[in-house]
Protein backbone atom coordinates (compact mmCIF):
# COMPACT_ATOMS: atom_id res chain seq x y z
CA UNK A 1 0.00 0.00 0.00
CA UNK A 2 3.25 2.56 0.58
CA UNK A 3 4.24 1.69 -2.75
CA UNK A 4 0.82 2.23 -4.30
CA UNK A 5 0.50 6.23 -2.56
CA UNK A 6 3.80 6.63 -3.97
CA UNK A 7 2.99 6.26 -7.76
CA UNK A 8 1.88 9.22 -8.14
CA UNK A 9 5.19 10.92 -7.07
CA UNK A 10 6.52 8.79 -9.53
CA UNK A 11 4.42 9.58 -12.41
CA UNK A 12 5.24 13.67 -11.68
CA UNK A 13 8.84 12.89 -11.48
CA UNK A 14 8.49 11.02 -14.99
CA UNK A 15 6.94 14.35 -16.25
CA UNK A 16 9.74 16.67 -14.80
CA UNK A 17 12.03 14.16 -15.92
CA UNK A 18 14.28 14.40 -19.24
CA UNK A 19 13.19 12.18 -21.85
CA UNK A 20 15.65 9.36 -21.49
CA UNK A 21 14.92 9.74 -17.59
CA UNK A 22 11.36 9.98 -18.51
CA UNK A 23 10.98 6.03 -20.10
CA UNK A 24 13.45 4.45 -17.36
CA UNK A 25 10.99 6.41 -14.72
CA UNK A 26 7.99 4.82 -16.64
CA UNK A 27 9.46 1.19 -17.02
CA UNK A 28 10.03 1.57 -13.02
CA UNK A 29 6.41 2.38 -12.47
CA UNK A 30 4.98 -0.25 -14.28
CA UNK A 31 7.31 -2.72 -12.46
CA UNK A 32 6.65 -1.11 -9.27
CA UNK A 33 3.03 -1.25 -10.61
CA UNK A 34 2.80 -4.95 -10.78
CA UNK A 35 4.64 -5.64 -7.70
CA UNK A 36 2.56 -3.73 -6.00
CA UNK A 37 -0.31 -5.34 -7.35
CA UNK A 38 1.60 -8.99 -6.76
CA UNK A 39 1.63 -7.99 -3.00
CA UNK A 40 -2.29 -7.12 -2.58
CA UNK A 41 -2.72 -11.11 -4.47
CA UNK A 42 -0.57 -12.72 -1.98
CA UNK A 43 -2.16 -10.71 0.88
CA UNK A 44 -5.58 -11.99 -0.60
CA UNK A 45 -4.67 -15.15 -1.15
CA UNK A 46 -2.13 -18.29 0.41
CA UNK A 47 1.52 -18.71 -1.49
CA UNK A 48 0.57 -21.40 -4.18
CA UNK A 49 3.21 -24.00 -4.63
CA UNK A 50 4.29 -26.21 -7.28
CA UNK A 51 1.85 -28.86 -6.75
CA UNK A 52 -0.58 -26.71 -6.85
CA UNK A 53 -0.42 -25.90 -10.46
CA UNK A 54 0.26 -22.15 -9.34
CA UNK A 55 3.65 -19.74 -10.41
CA UNK A 56 6.02 -18.75 -7.74
CA UNK A 57 5.86 -14.92 -7.31
CA UNK A 58 9.48 -13.53 -6.42
CA UNK A 59 9.78 -11.21 -4.26
CA UNK A 60 11.75 -7.82 -5.71
CA UNK A 61 13.78 -5.39 -3.93
CA UNK A 62 12.77 -2.18 -4.88
CA UNK A 63 15.56 0.02 -3.46
CA UNK A 64 18.20 -1.95 -5.29
CA UNK A 65 15.92 -1.94 -8.71
CA UNK A 66 15.82 1.80 -7.61
CA UNK A 67 19.60 2.61 -7.20
CA UNK A 68 20.28 0.46 -10.28
CA UNK A 69 18.45 2.36 -12.30
CA UNK A 70 19.15 5.51 -10.90
CA UNK A 71 23.53 4.11 -11.58
CA UNK A 72 22.69 3.95 -15.35
CA UNK A 73 20.53 6.67 -15.57
CA UNK A 74 23.86 9.40 -14.36
CA UNK A 75 25.98 7.68 -17.18
CA UNK A 76 23.37 9.41 -19.39
CA UNK A 77 24.68 13.17 -19.87
CA UNK A 78 21.95 15.38 -19.24
CA UNK A 79 20.76 18.34 -22.04
CA UNK A 80 21.41 21.68 -20.85
CA UNK A 81 19.34 23.90 -20.89
CA UNK A 82 20.14 28.10 -21.00
CA UNK A 83 17.19 28.66 -18.78
CA UNK A 84 17.29 32.28 -19.03
CA UNK A 85 17.30 32.52 -22.65
CA UNK A 86 14.26 30.17 -22.84
CA UNK A 87 12.42 32.39 -20.42
CA UNK A 88 13.33 35.75 -22.40
CA UNK A 89 12.17 33.70 -25.67
CA UNK A 90 8.73 32.63 -23.87
CA UNK A 91 8.62 36.66 -22.30
CA UNK A 92 8.96 37.85 -26.07
CA UNK A 93 6.51 35.35 -27.57
CA UNK A 94 3.94 36.69 -25.13
CA UNK A 95 4.63 40.25 -25.84
CA UNK A 96 4.21 39.46 -29.40
CA UNK A 97 0.81 37.74 -29.47
CA UNK A 98 -0.55 40.39 -26.84
CA UNK A 99 0.70 43.17 -29.65
CA UNK A 100 -1.62 41.74 -32.40
CA UNK A 101 -4.42 44.52 -32.66
CA UNK A 102 -8.01 43.33 -32.90
CA UNK A 103 -10.24 44.16 -35.86
CA UNK A 104 -12.23 46.33 -33.71
CA UNK A 105 -8.84 47.97 -32.45
CA UNK A 106 -7.94 48.38 -35.71
CA UNK A 107 -11.17 50.06 -36.89
CA UNK A 108 -11.05 52.39 -34.02
CA UNK A 109 -7.48 53.92 -35.01
CA UNK A 110 -8.45 54.88 -38.34
CA UNK A 111 -12.36 55.83 -38.45
CA UNK A 112 -11.33 59.16 -37.45
CA UNK A 113 -10.48 59.34 -41.57
CA UNK A 114 -13.45 57.70 -42.99
CA UNK A 115 -16.15 60.13 -43.98
CA UNK A 116 -19.53 59.85 -46.05
CA UNK A 117 -19.85 62.10 -49.25
CA UNK A 118 -23.62 63.53 -49.73
CA UNK A 119 -24.37 65.35 -53.19
CA UNK A 120 -28.32 66.37 -54.35
CA UNK A 121 -28.32 62.94 -55.90
CA UNK A 122 -26.61 60.20 -53.92
CA UNK A 123 -24.16 59.17 -51.47
CA UNK A 124 -21.26 57.46 -51.09
CA UNK A 125 -17.56 57.26 -49.11
CA UNK A 126 -14.18 58.57 -48.75
CA UNK A 127 -11.45 59.08 -46.67
CA UNK A 128 -8.67 61.65 -45.24
CA UNK A 129 -4.78 61.50 -46.82
CA UNK A 130 -3.97 64.45 -45.22
CA UNK A 131 -4.66 66.71 -42.37
CA UNK A 132 -5.03 69.54 -43.90
CA UNK A 133 -8.20 68.28 -45.52
CA UNK A 134 -7.82 66.11 -48.86
CA UNK A 135 -10.52 63.37 -49.37
CA UNK A 136 -9.87 60.82 -51.52
CA UNK A 137 -13.44 59.40 -53.50
CA UNK A 138 -14.79 57.65 -56.45
CA UNK A 139 -14.96 59.88 -59.72
CA UNK A 140 -18.60 58.02 -59.60
CA UNK A 141 -19.54 59.27 -55.88
CA UNK A 142 -19.03 63.08 -56.61
CA UNK A 143 -20.43 63.00 -60.27
CA UNK A 144 -20.51 66.25 -62.16
CA UNK A 145 -20.76 67.97 -58.72
CA UNK A 146 -18.66 71.25 -58.14
CA UNK A 147 -19.19 70.80 -54.11
CA UNK A 148 -20.20 67.81 -52.19
CA UNK A 149 -20.89 67.74 -48.01
CA UNK A 150 -18.99 65.84 -46.27
CA UNK A 151 -19.89 63.96 -42.99
CA UNK A 152 -17.27 63.03 -40.29
CA UNK A 153 -17.87 59.87 -38.26
CA UNK A 154 -18.85 61.68 -35.35
CA UNK A 155 -21.48 63.68 -37.02
CA UNK A 156 -20.27 67.23 -38.23
CA UNK A 157 -20.60 68.14 -41.61
CA UNK A 158 -18.52 70.31 -43.93
CA UNK A 159 -18.58 71.95 -47.44
CA UNK A 160 -16.10 70.10 -49.60
CA UNK A 161 -14.42 71.25 -53.64
CA UNK A 162 -14.44 68.57 -55.63
CA UNK A 163 -10.37 69.57 -56.62
CA UNK A 164 -9.94 67.33 -59.60
CA UNK A 165 -11.08 63.91 -60.79
CA UNK A 166 -10.21 61.06 -63.21
CA UNK A 167 -12.96 58.59 -64.86
CA UNK A 168 -10.51 56.47 -66.20
CA UNK A 169 -9.25 56.03 -62.97
CA UNK A 170 -12.59 56.60 -61.31
CA UNK A 171 -10.71 58.37 -58.36
CA UNK A 172 -11.79 61.73 -57.07
CA UNK A 173 -10.20 64.74 -54.76
CA UNK A 174 -12.36 66.40 -52.34
CA UNK A 175 -10.84 69.88 -50.43
CA UNK A 176 -12.68 70.78 -47.21
CA UNK A 177 -11.44 73.30 -44.23
CA UNK A 178 -9.34 71.60 -41.84
CA UNK A 179 -11.34 72.33 -39.06
CA UNK A 180 -12.52 69.69 -37.00
CA UNK A 181 -12.34 66.00 -36.04
CA UNK A 182 -11.24 64.44 -39.28
CA UNK A 183 -7.89 62.68 -39.27
CA UNK A 184 -5.69 61.33 -42.37
CA UNK A 185 -5.61 57.18 -42.34
CA UNK A 186 -1.97 56.26 -43.20
CA UNK A 187 -1.92 54.93 -46.83
CA UNK A 188 0.30 51.42 -47.45
CA UNK A 189 2.38 49.77 -49.93
CA UNK A 190 1.09 47.46 -52.61
CA UNK A 191 4.06 45.82 -53.13
CA UNK A 192 3.83 44.27 -49.65
CA UNK A 193 0.08 42.96 -50.63
CA UNK A 194 -0.30 39.31 -51.18
CA UNK A 195 -3.22 37.29 -51.71
CA UNK A 196 -4.32 35.86 -48.54
CA UNK A 197 -4.01 38.98 -46.45
CA UNK A 198 -6.69 40.12 -44.51
CA UNK A 199 -8.76 43.04 -45.55
CA UNK A 200 -11.44 45.45 -43.75
CA UNK A 201 -13.85 47.67 -46.09
CA UNK A 202 -15.21 50.10 -44.64
CA UNK A 203 -18.05 52.88 -45.90
CA UNK A 204 -21.80 54.21 -45.21
CA UNK A 205 -23.63 51.49 -47.45
CA UNK A 206 -27.49 51.82 -47.81
CA UNK A 207 -27.50 54.78 -45.90
CA UNK A 208 -30.91 55.80 -46.69
CA UNK A 209 -32.11 51.91 -44.95
CA UNK A 210 -29.86 51.44 -43.03
CA UNK A 211 -28.99 55.03 -41.41
CA UNK A 212 -25.73 57.48 -41.36
CA UNK A 213 -23.66 55.12 -39.22
CA UNK A 214 -20.51 53.43 -41.22
CA UNK A 215 -20.42 49.38 -41.61
CA UNK A 216 -17.37 47.36 -41.64
CA UNK A 217 -16.64 43.71 -43.76
CA UNK A 218 -13.71 41.99 -43.62
CA UNK A 219 -12.22 39.24 -46.19
CA UNK A 220 -8.96 38.25 -47.38
CA UNK A 221 -7.41 39.26 -51.08
CA UNK A 222 -8.19 37.28 -53.37
CA UNK A 223 -5.72 38.48 -55.95
CA UNK A 224 -4.36 41.51 -57.58
CA UNK A 225 -4.79 42.45 -61.22
CA UNK A 226 -4.81 45.04 -63.94
CA UNK A 227 -8.50 46.02 -64.66
CA UNK A 228 -8.41 48.62 -68.13
CA UNK A 229 -5.26 49.42 -67.42
CA UNK A 230 -5.61 49.97 -63.38
CA UNK A 231 -4.23 48.30 -61.20
CA UNK A 232 -6.81 46.83 -59.07
CA UNK A 233 -7.31 44.34 -55.66
CA UNK A 234 -9.53 42.05 -55.77
CA UNK A 235 -11.16 40.63 -52.59
CA UNK A 236 -14.47 39.01 -50.90
CA UNK A 237 -15.12 42.02 -48.31
CA UNK A 238 -18.43 43.32 -49.47
CA UNK A 239 -18.68 46.52 -50.88
CA UNK A 240 -21.79 47.52 -51.41
CA UNK A 241 -23.46 50.50 -52.60
CA UNK A 242 -22.53 53.53 -50.89
CA UNK A 243 -19.61 52.02 -49.66
CA UNK A 244 -17.62 53.05 -53.16
CA UNK A 245 -14.53 55.32 -52.36
CA UNK A 246 -14.03 54.31 -48.76
CA UNK A 247 -10.78 52.48 -47.64
CA UNK A 248 -9.48 49.17 -47.87
CA UNK A 249 -7.76 48.52 -45.10
CA UNK A 250 -5.00 46.16 -43.98
CA UNK A 251 -3.86 44.30 -40.51
CA UNK A 252 -1.53 47.31 -40.10
CA UNK A 253 -4.46 50.04 -40.00
CA UNK A 254 -3.13 51.31 -43.05
CA UNK A 255 -5.24 51.97 -47.02
CA UNK A 256 -4.17 49.72 -49.44
CA UNK A 257 -7.24 50.22 -51.75
CA UNK A 258 -10.40 52.11 -52.53
CA UNK A 259 -13.41 50.38 -52.50
CA UNK A 260 -14.98 50.45 -56.12
CA UNK A 261 -17.72 47.91 -57.48
CA UNK A 262 -18.92 44.57 -56.42
CA UNK A 263 -20.42 42.18 -58.59
CA UNK A 264 -23.57 41.38 -57.63
CA UNK A 265 -24.39 38.32 -59.65
CA UNK A 266 -20.94 36.48 -58.14
CA UNK A 267 -21.05 35.79 -54.53
CA UNK A 268 -17.32 37.53 -52.94
CA UNK A 269 -16.27 39.13 -55.97
CA UNK A 270 -15.51 42.84 -54.70
CA UNK A 271 -12.77 45.12 -55.81
CA UNK A 272 -10.25 48.17 -54.79
CA UNK A 273 -8.55 50.54 -56.44
CA UNK A 274 -4.43 50.23 -55.68
CA UNK A 275 -2.70 52.67 -52.94
CA UNK A 276 -0.46 53.61 -55.70
CA UNK A 277 -2.75 54.45 -57.81
CA UNK A 278 -3.81 57.28 -55.55
CA UNK A 279 -0.10 58.35 -54.37
CA UNK A 280 0.54 58.26 -58.28
CA UNK A 281 -2.43 60.62 -59.08
CA UNK A 282 -2.83 62.44 -55.52
CA UNK A 283 -0.65 66.00 -56.83
CA UNK A 284 -2.39 66.05 -60.00
CA UNK A 285 -6.08 65.35 -58.79
CA UNK A 286 -5.71 67.78 -55.69
CA UNK A 287 -4.31 70.88 -57.96
CA UNK A 288 -6.91 70.24 -60.42
CA UNK A 289 -9.48 72.49 -59.93
CA UNK A 290 -9.38 75.76 -58.07
CA UNK A 291 -11.95 76.28 -55.49
CA UNK A 292 -14.20 79.61 -57.43
CA UNK A 293 -14.98 81.15 -54.15
CA UNK A 294 -11.37 82.24 -53.95
CA UNK A 295 -10.48 84.12 -57.06
CA UNK A 296 -9.58 87.92 -56.74
CA UNK A 297 -9.15 88.22 -53.55
CA UNK A 298 -6.94 90.54 -52.06
CA UNK A 299 -5.17 91.59 -48.97
CA UNK A 300 -4.63 94.84 -46.90
CA UNK A 301 -2.27 95.53 -43.75
CA UNK A 302 -4.45 96.45 -40.56
CA UNK A 303 -1.81 97.92 -37.89
CA UNK A 304 -2.43 98.38 -34.74
CA UNK A 305 -0.22 100.52 -33.29
CA UNK A 306 -1.30 101.66 -29.50
CA UNK A 307 -1.34 97.38 -29.26
CA UNK A 308 1.48 96.38 -31.45
CA UNK A 309 0.05 93.83 -33.69
CA UNK A 310 -0.77 93.49 -37.31
CA UNK A 311 -3.28 91.69 -39.25
CA UNK A 312 -4.00 90.97 -43.45
CA UNK A 313 -7.33 91.95 -43.93
CA UNK A 314 -9.05 89.82 -47.33
CA UNK A 315 -11.05 92.38 -49.55
CA UNK A 316 -14.04 90.41 -49.20
CA UNK A 317 -13.87 90.53 -44.96
CA UNK A 318 -15.55 93.60 -44.27
CA UNK A 319 -14.77 95.45 -40.72
CA UNK A 320 -17.65 95.58 -38.48
CA UNK A 321 -16.10 97.79 -35.23
CA UNK A 322 -12.91 99.32 -34.43
CA UNK A 323 -12.41 100.90 -31.17
CA UNK A 324 -9.88 103.62 -30.00
CA UNK A 325 -8.11 100.62 -28.03
CA UNK A 326 -7.29 97.45 -29.47
CA UNK A 327 -10.36 95.65 -30.80
CA UNK A 328 -11.55 95.04 -34.42
CA UNK A 329 -14.24 93.36 -35.45
CA UNK A 330 -14.28 91.49 -39.47
CA UNK A 331 -17.37 89.62 -40.85
CA UNK A 332 -17.86 87.68 -43.47
CA UNK A 333 -20.87 87.29 -45.83
CA UNK A 334 -22.95 85.51 -47.95
CA UNK A 335 -26.12 86.56 -48.80
CA UNK A 336 -26.07 88.84 -46.17
CA UNK A 337 -25.82 86.77 -43.61
CA UNK A 338 -22.86 86.50 -41.87
CA UNK A 339 -20.79 83.52 -41.93
CA UNK A 340 -17.74 84.09 -41.25
CA UNK A 341 -15.96 85.96 -38.09
CA UNK A 342 -12.74 86.99 -36.79
CA UNK A 343 -12.11 89.29 -33.60
CA UNK A 344 -9.10 90.78 -31.86
CA UNK A 345 -9.72 91.75 -28.05
CA UNK A 346 -7.35 93.05 -25.25
CA UNK A 347 -7.44 91.88 -21.68
CA UNK A 348 -5.18 93.66 -19.08
CA UNK A 349 -2.66 91.10 -17.27
CA UNK A 350 -2.76 91.15 -13.31
CA UNK A 351 0.63 91.37 -11.35
CA UNK A 352 2.82 88.56 -12.68
CA UNK A 353 0.12 86.61 -14.82
CA UNK A 354 1.25 84.46 -17.08
CA UNK A 355 -0.13 83.26 -20.90
CA UNK A 356 -0.89 79.88 -19.06
CA UNK A 357 -2.63 82.14 -16.56
CA UNK A 358 -4.61 83.87 -18.54
CA UNK A 359 -5.17 81.05 -21.09
CA UNK A 360 -6.78 78.55 -17.94
CA UNK A 361 -9.12 81.62 -17.15
CA UNK A 362 -10.26 82.44 -20.86
CA UNK A 363 -10.73 78.43 -21.40
CA UNK A 364 -12.78 78.38 -17.55
CA UNK A 365 -14.73 81.42 -19.37
CA UNK A 366 -15.34 80.03 -22.74
CA UNK A 367 -16.90 76.73 -21.14
CA UNK A 368 -19.03 79.33 -18.88
CA UNK A 369 -20.40 81.23 -21.84
CA UNK A 370 -21.05 78.09 -24.08
CA UNK A 371 -23.90 77.24 -21.19
CA UNK A 372 -26.05 79.90 -22.98
CA UNK A 373 -25.46 78.74 -26.72
CA UNK A 374 -27.01 75.98 -28.56
CA UNK A 375 -24.09 73.79 -28.45
CA UNK A 376 -20.54 73.20 -27.73
CA UNK A 377 -17.74 71.32 -27.95
CA UNK A 378 -13.85 71.57 -27.24
CA UNK A 379 -11.96 70.41 -29.92
CA UNK A 380 -8.53 70.64 -28.25
CA UNK A 381 -6.40 73.13 -26.61
CA UNK A 382 -2.61 73.83 -26.07
CA UNK A 383 0.27 75.87 -26.18
CA UNK A 384 2.57 76.00 -29.40
CA UNK A 385 5.51 78.48 -30.00
CA UNK A 386 5.55 80.56 -33.17
CA UNK A 387 8.21 83.07 -34.72
CA UNK A 388 7.75 85.99 -35.19
CA UNK A 389 10.36 88.00 -37.37
CA UNK A 390 13.11 85.50 -35.58
CA UNK A 391 11.53 86.03 -32.33
CA UNK A 392 10.48 83.23 -30.63
CA UNK A 393 6.76 83.92 -28.73
CA UNK A 394 4.28 81.23 -26.95
CA UNK A 395 0.87 81.17 -27.86
CA UNK A 396 -2.10 79.29 -26.85
CA UNK A 397 -4.49 78.03 -29.21
CA UNK A 398 -8.42 76.70 -28.48
CA UNK A 399 -10.71 75.25 -31.13
CA UNK A 400 -14.61 73.76 -30.37
CA UNK A 401 -17.43 73.53 -32.14
CA UNK A 402 -20.21 76.06 -31.52
CA UNK A 403 -23.70 76.99 -32.23
CA UNK A 404 -25.35 79.82 -30.77
CA UNK A 405 -28.67 79.27 -31.64
CA UNK A 406 -30.76 76.93 -33.58
CA UNK A 407 -31.46 78.90 -36.43
CA UNK A 408 -27.45 80.10 -36.36
CA UNK A 409 -24.82 78.01 -38.30
CA UNK A 410 -22.69 75.94 -37.02
CA UNK A 411 -19.77 77.20 -36.64
CA UNK A 412 -15.97 75.98 -35.82
CA UNK A 413 -13.96 78.26 -33.89
CA UNK A 414 -9.88 79.14 -32.95
CA UNK A 415 -9.01 81.33 -30.41
CA UNK A 416 -5.17 82.15 -30.37
CA UNK A 417 -3.94 84.15 -27.53
CA UNK A 418 -0.98 86.04 -27.31
CA UNK A 419 1.27 88.41 -24.96
CA UNK A 420 1.73 91.76 -25.55
CA UNK A 421 6.17 92.17 -25.85
CA UNK A 422 5.23 95.79 -25.02
CA UNK A 423 2.32 96.55 -22.65
CA UNK A 424 0.87 94.43 -19.88
CA UNK A 425 -1.94 92.71 -21.72
CA UNK A 426 -3.49 89.45 -23.41
CA UNK A 427 -4.61 89.64 -26.85
CA UNK A 428 -7.06 86.88 -28.02
CA UNK A 429 -7.32 86.55 -31.94
CA UNK A 430 -10.97 84.67 -32.35
CA UNK A 431 -12.00 83.58 -35.79
CA UNK A 432 -14.93 81.64 -36.22
CA UNK A 433 -16.23 80.14 -39.80
CA UNK A 434 -19.37 78.30 -40.82
CA UNK A 435 -18.97 74.73 -41.45
CA UNK A 436 -21.16 74.75 -45.08
CA UNK A 437 -18.94 77.51 -46.19
CA UNK A 438 -16.15 76.42 -49.19
CA UNK A 439 -12.43 75.18 -47.80
CA UNK A 440 -11.36 78.67 -49.58
CA UNK A 441 -12.66 80.52 -46.66
CA UNK A 442 -10.75 78.63 -43.79
CA UNK A 443 -7.83 79.45 -46.28
CA UNK A 444 -8.58 83.36 -45.78
CA UNK A 445 -8.82 82.76 -42.11
CA UNK A 446 -5.51 81.73 -42.28
CA UNK A 447 -4.00 84.29 -44.44
CA UNK A 448 -5.32 86.78 -42.06
CA UNK A 449 -1.79 86.15 -40.45
CA UNK A 450 -1.88 87.36 -37.07
CA UNK A 451 1.24 89.09 -35.50
CA UNK A 452 2.03 90.39 -32.50
CA UNK A 453 5.23 92.99 -32.92
CA UNK A 454 8.72 91.40 -31.48
CA UNK A 455 10.54 93.50 -28.92
CA UNK A 456 11.33 97.18 -29.51
CA UNK A 457 15.08 96.64 -29.73
CA UNK A 458 15.80 100.06 -28.28
CA UNK A 459 13.93 99.22 -25.27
Amino acid sequence: MLLTRRVPTLVAACRRAPAGLALLLALLLLAVACSAGNTQEEEASPPATAEGGGIQIREMDIAATVQAVLTQVASVPAPTVDLQATIAAELLSSESSADVPSLSDIVESVETGLVQIITPDSSGSGFAVSNDGLIVTNAHVVEEHEFVTIRSVSGWSYSGVVRGKDDDLDLAVVKIAPLGHIKAIPLGDASEIRPGDPVIAMGFPLSDQLGEGYTVTTGIISSLRKVDSVEQIQTDAAVNPGSSGGPLVNSAGEVIGVNTVTFQEYAGISFAISVDEVKNHLVVLSAGQDDPASADVKFEDYRNEGCHYSLRVPSVWEIGSEDAGCRISLGRYKDDDRVGIVNVWEYPLNDGETLDDFSAWWNTSLVERSSQWNNFTQISSGKSPVEIDGHQQDSFVIKYRWQETVDHCVSFATDTIMVSNHRPIALVFSASLCDFMPPSVAEEINAINFKVWPPDPAQ
